[in-house]
């Protein structure tokens, strides 16, 4: 590998980061959060993840890539990303279970979140929500959520702050997104707050990485594909298997990417 010399700057945030790549065009100028990258050149037998940590004057990036330093073009660099479909680099999974379906009627009474960088698990977010209305049994039944439970929970007006804190402006993966992330918006609206992060949602993933299922609900998904947790219908189980799902979705989907680039290629 060619090691950076001496004089490489090496980033100190995210945000250094990411104006960084932006500046080289590795990612488009108007991206807000950091991307996946790809090394597949010639010390690595198949594309595999790799990240950018610095900088070499002119014109080189340094990347860690199989556990070590390596300065390469920040053009090679961004040539290797071609084939490769952009997912985050962080992004922290949701998961809320509610009274109900409808955001202007019905309630929050858990929510959790768990932030990751490359996989791995940075920082887990997680509380009930004491609701106003009483939880119906119905809603207990399915989630084990029970009003004794919740009698001293906070509020979501307390809960929506620290959430709002903890995610920043990461992207968000959620399964089903549109019913968690419009609870959390609806709940944030009313309270000024405004939530405009970027949305992967892991059924519409699903749904092009697995076609041929006959169901992508997140519970059939998890038995069909074996993944995540056993216990269902509570927020940081289904925020783990819905991680476990989104990693599956990405890596099916961008192996397919190249698959069908190479064809073109040959062809």
């Amino acid at each position: 590998m060619i090691a950076p010399v001496n004089d490489w700057f090496e980033f100190t945030s995210l945000k250094e980061k990411l104006t960084y790549l932006r500046k080289v065009g590795i990612v488009p100028p108007k991206t807000n959060w950091l991307k996946t990258l790809y090394y597949s050149g010639f010390y690595s037998s198949a594309p595999i993840q790799c990240e950018v940590v610095g900088k070499q004057p002119p014109n080189a990036c340094v990347i860690s890539v199989n556990g070590e330093l390596h300065c390469i073009s920040a053009e090679y660099l961004k040539d290797m990303q071609t084939n490769h479909l952009s997912f985050p680099e962080v992004y922290i999974v949701v998961d809320i279970e509610t009274t109900g379906l409808i955001p202007k009627k019905n309630e929050i009474i858990e929510i959790a979140a768990v932030k990751y960088r490359h996989d791995e698990e940075v920082d887990v977010f997680e509380t009930l929500v004491k609701p106003v209305s009483e939880i119906s049994g119905s809603i207990s039944r399915l989630t084990g959520i029970t009003n004794d439970l919740v009698s001293n929970s906070p509020t979501v007006d307390f809960v929506i702050p620290g959430f709002i804190e903890f995610v920043e402006d990461f992207p968000l993966v959620a399964h089903n997104g549109a019913f968690d992330i419009g609870f959390i918006r609806s709940v944030c609206e009313r309270m000024g707050y405004e939530i405009n992060n970027h949305l992967f949602d892991t059924l519409k993933l699903a749904r092009k990485a697995y076609p041929g299922l006959k169901c992508h609900k997140l519970s059939y998904l998890k038995e069909e594909l074996n993944i995540g947790a056993e216990e269902s219908h509570r927020a940081l189980p289904d925020v783990y298997s819905t991680a476990a799902l989104f990693k599956l979705c990405r890596n099916r989907l961008n192996a397919e990417q190249c698959e069908v680039s190479d064809e073109q290629r040959i062809d």
